[in-house]
């Protein structure tokens, strides 16, 4: 394990990476597990760095730089599944991880949710990162089914704050991976390709900023689509080869795993495609594909791209981003930063799950939430504004008057309970109800 010296992140200009254009962040075993599949984009542009509150899980990595989350409030030794223990854990480390996110143009953060570290710490992270000016982007990996109700409200909870925070969340649904085995298959065959396949959907996305073509998509398109929308996105990336590649390639995108859970080409708001392949790639594989994209999102833009690039020569690989939504959703905000670095959990009003409060000396206070969007007024001229008003005056808001309306509580019998012994206390007999025995006339 290359564990981050604390040193390295005492300042907001300490981070070991500045001048780096992407950060993943590897968050709770799901995310570390992924973010060491990723090792083939390490470069001068990309950092990779594992984040996690079990400093035992850390030690097994070997290829990534490791940061030990909140070793004064778990010692190293997780969260338990416990998300406010990973929230107190990301605010015990907030000015460290500032540092860490200090300098980069994007940060991405690779987390499941559910669990602790992820479920708690996460919203967290993409609130530091976007307060520092980074385009950030979380890859949510949701839970299997089998894994319960209680982790899946978990991971709903935490996916509902992570979108407050996060610029777009790529939901990554775990369930949707035995799909690609025709018989049955092993658990550990399972778990691996579901973080292969995860590690090959973000391994594409960063292809597709990096490869000069002929019609580029660039990090400014990326971020147009994607900056300050709060979305719900996903993603799907495939590599075909042979005669048929075009039509196979289409189908599987259409048919891949993470669109089948949830959101697909017809519920998307915008679209980025991106279509890769060797100096073999025709002209009008690249045009039959686009134009089946386009055919596909009648109603979302779609900003398309084309990249030629050696290493693919005989294959085609087609990576496909859907995003949907912008508004940033109704719920509570995760916690902000406190001076105590702790969090205090309190029951959602429609008992949903946890959220997080602010605590002071005084007890606890709502946590800042960010503006929604609010639509500029139309401008009115004076005779418009005049005729506005002079409506108002002539026609006033009516309300109907309260009426009272009386209870209609009638004294029952104690039926088969009439003949045992009544409950006595100060003289008063307890089972006849309060207003019946001080006389207070309800009907």
């Amino acid at each position: 394990m290359n564990t981050l010296p604390d040193s390295q992140a005492s300042g907001p200009d300490a981070s070991p990476f500045v001048s780096r254009n992407l950060l993943i962040l590897g968050v709770g075993d799901a995310g570390c597990s992924v973010l060491e599949r990723l090792r083939h984009l390490d470069s001068d542009d990309v950092a990779r760095v594992a984040i996690n509150t079990d400093q035992v899980a850390l030690h097994r990595l070997h290829s990534v730089q490791c940061h030990p989350l909140g070793r004064r409030i778990t010692r190293g030794l997780s969260c338990g599944g416990d998300s406010v223990q990973g929230a107190n854990a990301a605010e015990a480390d907030y000015e460290t991880l500032t540092a860490l996110v200090t300098g980069f143009r994007m940060v991405w953060i690779v987390s499941g949710l559910g669990g602790g570290t992820g479920g708690g710490a996460v919203p967290i992270l993409a609130r530091i990162a976007r307060e520092k000016g980074a385009l950030v982007l979380a890859f949510a990996i949701l839970p299997f089914d089998f894994e319960g109700g209680h982790r899946r409200q978990q991971s709903e909870v935490s996916l509902n704050s992570l979108r407050s925070e996060a610029d777009a969340v790529i939901c990554l649904p775990n369930q949707g991976i035995s799909q690609l085995f025709e018989e049955k298959p092993l658990f550990t065959e399972v778990y691996a390709a579901a973080n292969e396949l995860i590690a090959q959907g973000i391994g594409g996305v960063w292809k597709t900023l990096q490869r000069p073509g002929m019609v580029p998509l660039g990090f400014g398109d990326f971020e147009r689509i994607l900056r300050g929308r709060n979305a719900s996105s996903t993603l799907a990336m495939v590599e075909t080869r042979g005669d048929q590649r075009t039509r196979e390639a289409l189908d599987r995108v259409q048919n891949h795993p993470f669109l089948q859970a949830g959101l697909g080409f017809a519920d998307a708001d915008s679209v980025l495609v991106s279509i890769a392949g060797g100096t073999d790639l025709r002209f009008d594989e690249v045009e039959w594909l686009h134009g089946q994209f386009q055919r596909l999102c009648v109603h979302a833009r779609v900003v398309p791209g084309t990249a030629l690039d050696d290493s693919l020569t005989g294959r085609l690989q087609v990576t496909a981003i859907l995003v949907r939504g912008g508004v940033r959703p109704e719920t509570k905000s995760p916690p902000a930063p406190l001076g105590n670095g702790t969090m205090a959990p309190t029951q959602a009003a429609n008992g949903a799950g946890l959220h997080f409060e602010k605590m002071t000396s005084g007890g606890p206070v709502q946590p800042e939430s960010s503006p929604a969007f609010v639509p500029e007024a139309p401008s009115l001229t004076t005779d418009q504004m005049r005729r506005v008003v002079e409506r108002q005056i002539k026609n006033p808001l009516k309300r109907k008057r309260a009426v009272q309306t009386l209870f209609n509580f009638d004294v029952v019998s104690l039926g088969r309970f009439a003949q045992t012994e009544p409950t006595m206390r100060n003289g008063e007999n307890l089972d006849e109800p309060t207003w019946a025995r001080r006389g207070i006339t309800l009907n």
